[in-house]
């Protein structure tokens, strides 16, 4: 939400970026699924002062009233134009036509990198996905690898520990489909049942564990289509 106070005597309205599990919240209308993938933001204040957003200014007009207006709108990643597709999150990343992955953003287990950098050397990624703190990828031989904060076992590879680079989730199995949630994952595998991993405090795993860190299958699932 919003905070209002005051500083040296004028008044300041202030919210958080990004507030706690807000990739799940906002911006949406009416439910999750509804989430805007970009927005413009467009402010007006005292012209004393100025307005900052994550984004390219696009505009600013002074008012006459002793107030302008700024807006700003969704900055361009880099120059390049082969990208195939996108998962965003804290962390963004992308797949280009070479099949080569790129991320950019704070690294939990690294460190933050302002611009595309080549995750790896591999180019046969195939599907990205992004939770709260850590990354998953398949490849096009359905191998499946994650990598970021383990503090839950999201990562999948039977520990607790982060990692900067992908590591192989255990198991040896082929995964057609992935979904990453907050702090735990799930895959569809080829065999079509489902198996996650990770935190389990809500239930999300779906297997009647309080958690697991490596695949463990969702009870009942066995011939999913998607996940």
């Amino acid at each position: 939400g919003f905070a209002f106070d005051t500083h040296a005597g004028m008044p300041i309205v202030s919210t958080l970026s990004e507030p706690y599990m807000a990739q799940s919240w906002w911006p949406c209308k009416d439910t999750p699924s509804d989430k805007a993938d970009s927005v413009d933001m467009i402010v007006t204040v005292n012209s004393a002062f100025y307005a900052v957003s994550n984004g390219l200014l696009r505009d600013s007009v002074n008012n006459g009233d002793g107030t302008t207006t700024y807006s700003t709108a969704p900055k361009r990643v880099g120059t390049d134009s082969d990208w195939t597709s996108v998962a965003a999150r804290a962390a963004p990343c992308a797949i280009r036509s070479s099949g080569a992955l790129w991320c950019w953003g704070p690294r939990w287990a690294g460190t933050d990198v302002l611009s595309p950098a080549q995750v790896g050397t591999e180019t046969n990624w195939r599907e990205v996905a992004l939770g709260g703190t850590h990354s998953c990828a398949t490849r096009k031989d359905d191998s499946l690898y994650c990598w970021g904060s383990n503090d839950t076992g999201q990562l999948g590879d039977g520990s607790t520990t982060g990692s900067a680079i992908p590591v192989a989730v255990s198991g040896g199995r082929s995964f057609s489909a992935l979904a990453a949630g907050f702090r735990h994952t799930c895959g569809l595998a080829s065999s079509e049942a489902g198996y996650c991993w990770g935190d389990n405090l809500f239930g999300q795993l779906g297997n009647g564990t309080e958690q697991a860190w490596a695949p463990a299958p969702v009870s009942g699932i066995s011939a999913a289509t998607a996940v």
